[in-house]
């Protein structure tokens, strides 16, 4: 798999785009803030700078402040701020039907920033894989291992941290919904043997049949063990590792009582070297 790499603020032609613009317009933060309706002239620098994402409709006010396209900058905002990869995708495709953003994508693009040098060797630095994944990313929360994220998009528990992945080589948009991560201690996995200590796992919260080969994030106690499981109708069997008998029965009398017991499914296991 490619390594997963972050884009910075100078990669981003949305971004140059808003500070191209206000540059034109001889703007201040404070005025793009009274025009777009927005708490603060620090809120812009921040969303500029690439240190905040805006929601949508942020995006959207932002653009027609400037004069610029609204449908692109609400796409944009979509793309950086959702857990969901059928949306960043959906969210991608929209933002390349704009020629600049295309062409950016296809690495042709060249960055016009108020310091023009710094950005276009920003851009000619990096792999071209990052270039063109710098929209497609989904951002995954990861949490610590055992913490129950609950079933809303925001995690329930802390959020150690939020890995920005390339959304186009983790593979069918469908496996990744509202996932969340961890990475595996010593004794996060110990039913799974085969989950290495240091490994990340990312889990996708989407639901379905259940599948005897797959591992999940199996709610116990109050907190979550990932293992393999098996569904008579009424109990859910959390499964031992191989040679181990330390089954654990839990009542699920239908459907929906098994599914409560689920936190997640383990879509993917990455290696550290592969996030960057």
């Amino acid at each position: 798999m490619p390594s997963a790499s972050a884009v910075g603020p100078a990669m981003d032609p949305i971004r140059d785009r808003l500070q191209r613009r206000r540059i034109s317009l001889g703007l201040t933060f404070q005025a793009i803030a009274v025009r777009a309706g927005l708490r603060s002239a620090s809120y812009v620098f921040h969303i500029e700078n690439g240190q905040r994402v805006p929601s949508e409709a942020v995006a959207a006010r932002l653009a027609c402040a400037l004069g610029e396209d609204e449908r692109a900058f609400a796409a944009w905002a979509r793309a950086l701020q959702r857990a969901d990869l059928r949306t960043v995708l959906d969210a991608t495709r929209e933002l390349l039907e704009d020629p600049e953003l295309a062409a950016f994508a296809a690495g042709t693009w060249t960055p016009r920033m108020a310091e023009p040098e710094r950005a276009a060797r920003a851009l000619s630095d990096a792999p071209a894989s990052v270039a063109s994944a710098s929209f497609a990313r989904l951002r995954i929360p990861v949490l610590e291992t055992g913490d129950d994220p609950g079933a809303a998009l925001k995690p329930a528990c802390p959020v150690l941290r939020t890995l920005s992945l390339d959304a186009r080589v983790l593979g069918d948009p469908e496996t990744f919904v509202r996932p969340f991560a961890y990475v595996l201690g010593s004794e996060a996995a110990h039913r799974v043997p085969e989950l290495e200590p240091g490994r990340i796992v990312i889990l996708s919260r989407a639901s379905g049949a259940l599948d005897p080969g797959s591992t999940y994030a199996v709610r116990h106690g109050g907190r979550i063990e990932l293992a393999r499981l098996l569904w008579n109708g009424r109990e859910l069997l959390v499964l031992p590792a191989p040679g181990a008998s330390d089954f654990l029965v839990l009542p699920a009398r239908d459907v929906e009582a098994m599914r409560a017991c689920i936190a997640g499914r383990v879509a993917r296991v990455l290696h550290p070297a592969q996030i960057s």
